[in-house]
C-alpha cells in the first residue's frame, strides 16, 4: 500500500496485511450438497446460490465451463464478510515466491497435477507446496486457475461479453483486480508487475518461439485478442506446468 491507502495499480491493498488465506484446492462445485460436475457453460457459468455452492474438496472434480467473470462474482460472494475474492496475479505471485522459499519447497518444483479427470488434489506431497499435507494444491497442473486481472487493451470486447463485473477498456484497478495494458498480440511480459511471478521470472527474453519461465513454466502474458490471465498450467503442460506458469485467455 502507499500512504493514500492504494496501491491498487500493483496489485495492492487498501491496508497492510499480515497474510492471506488461500483455498487449498481448485474450486469444484456442489449442487444441493452433492459433489457436481459441469458439463457445459449452461451447467457450469453460474453464480453461487442457495444450492449451487463453491467448496475446495479433495478428491472430487474441479469447476469447469465458467467464465472469468463468473469466477470473480463467485469469489466476492463466497464470503463476503470476509473479503473472500478471486486471488489478483500479485497474490499468485506471493503464493509462488513463498513456494520457491525455504518456507515452502526450498528451490524444489512443485509435481503437476496430472489428472485428465481434473480431479483436485491429485499427487503425492510433492504436489504440495510445502511438500508436505499442509500445503496448497493444485497450482501447478490439473484445470489453469484463472486470476482477476484484465487487459485494458481488449480488441475483441471480450471484457463486455464474460468479464463486466470487474474489467473493462475504462475501468481502473481496484482492491479485487489489477489493470495492465498491452496494445498488441505479442506476450510482452514486461507489461506485467514486479512481485507477479511473470517478467521477473522470464529466462529466455531474447527468444520469440518458446516463452519460458522458472523450471521451464510457460511464460506468456495477455494480448489484446486474449485480455484474461490465467496460470499455474493444466494437466497435460507436463513440464511446462507450474506455479510460475502464466497465459492467457479470452473467457
Amino acid at each position: 500500500c502507499n500512504e493514500s491507502g492504494k496501491g491498487y495499480e500493483n496489485g495492492g491493498w487498501d491496508r497492510e496485511l499480515s497474510g492471506i488465506w488461500v483455498a487449498k484446492y481448485e474450486m469444484s462445485m456442489e449442487k444441493n450438497d452433492f459433489s457436481f460436475v459441469p458439463a457445459s457453460d449452461t451447467d457450469g457459468d453460474v453464480e453461487i446460490n442457495d444450492t449451487v455452492k463453491a467448496v475446495s474438496k479433495p478428491n472430487v472434480s474441479s469447476w469447469r465451463y465458467i467464465t472469468v467473470g463468473k469466477c470473480y462474482t463467485n469469489g466476492k460472494n463466497y464470503d463476503n464478510n470476509k473479503e473472500s475474492h478471486l486471488m489478483k496475479n500479485s497474490e499468485w505471485g506471493a503464493v509462488a515466491y513463498l513456494t520457491h522459499s525455504k518456507y515452502g519447497r526450498n528451490g524444489t518444483e512443485v509435481s503437476v497435477n496430472q489428472s485428465s479427470n481434473f480431479t483436485t488434489g491429485s499427487g503425492d506431497e510433492g504436489a504440495s507446496t510445502t511438500n508436505n499435507k499442509s500445503g496448497i494444491y493444485d497450482l501447478s497442473g490439473g484445470a489453469w486457475e484463472r486470476v482477476a486481472a484484465f487487459n485494458s487493451a481488449d480488441t475483441n470486447g471480450y471484457e463486455t461479453l464474460y468479464g463486466s463485473s470487474f474489467a473493462g477498456i475504462n475501468q481502473t484497478s481496484s482492491k479485487w483486480a489489477t489493470k495492465y495494458s498491452s496494445n498488441d498480440n505479442t506476450p510482452t511480459q514486461d507489461k506485467s508487475k514486479v512481485g507477479d511471478a511473470i517478467w521477473e521470472v522470464y529466462v529466455n527474453k531474447n527468444e520469440s518461439d518458446e516463452h519460458r519461465g522458472w523450471f521451464n513454466d510457460n511464460a506468456y502474458f495477455m494480448t489484446s485478442d486474449c485480455p484474461f490471465m490465467v496460470r499455474g498450467g493444466k494437466f497435460s503442460g507436463n513440464d511446462v506446468s507450474g506455479v510460475f506458469a502464466s497465459g492467457w485467455m479470452g473467457r
